[in-house]
């Protein structure tokens, strides 16, 4: 199937994203190693990160019972709000996946690894009940494989060298690992596609 390419514009927005996230991140000061490691790039670095065609962060797209629940507009009494420091960028960053899924959901793919049915559902709610419910749930952006050093560690070797064969070889393989990441919710429709065993018996 053939998709048009992302437009500039949305790569700009993702580039503006990434470079909030990372500032957020430096002001906070947060003890997690993941991110304070984040927190303590150079200039060149961060410039050079917050290029890359994807977001750095996810907005707990994995939490599928929680995003069930904001869908659904069923916030709960014991739910905490989005910390004040992670509102403009979770507001930002909803809205923009949003219109986005209303337009090229192939691209909302691309940028976060999100599944089709997610964007689905993300694009056939109004805006503003979306953003709402999802600050009252709590919903924050969260550093994408923060458990995975080797992933983050080759990522960041890259773009230590900008205009090298190493920078666009690292940035590619980030991202690959990026749109491999199986769903439970996707197992059975992609079980179901699967190409049956071709019989050799005449």
């Amino acid at each position: 199937m053939l998709y048009p390419s992302p437009e500039p514009a949305d790569l700009d927005e993702i580039r503006a994203l990434n470079t909030e996230f990372l500032c957020v991140c430096a002001r906070l000061h947060d003890p997690e190693p993941a991110l304070a490691r984040l927190a303590g790039l150079g200039a060149v670095e961060q410039a050079s990160l917050a290029r890359v065609p994807f977001l750095i962060f996810s907005l707990e797209d994995r939490q599928e019972e929680r995003w069930q629940r904001l869908f659904d507009g069923n916030p709960d009494l014991l739910d905490e709000s989005t910390d004040p420091d992670w509102v403009p960028i979770t507001t930002a960053a909803v809205a923009f996946l949003w219109q986005l899924a209303r337009r090229a959901q192939h691209d909302v793919r691309l940028f976060t690894g999100c599944s089709h049915a997610w964007c689905q559902r993300l694009a056939g709610h109004r805006l503003m009940l979306v953003t709402n419910n999802a600050l009252s749930l709590g919903i924050h952006p969260e550093l994408r494989f923060a458990d995975n050093s080797a992933w983050w560690d080759r990522l960041l070797e890259a773009c230590r060298q900008p205009e090298s064969a190493v920078h666009d070889a690292g940035k590619m393989m980030a991202m690959q690992r990026l749109l491999l990441v199986k769903r439970s919710a996707e197992a059975p429709a992609i079980a179901a596609r699967r190409i049956q065993t071709v019989s050799r018996s005449v």
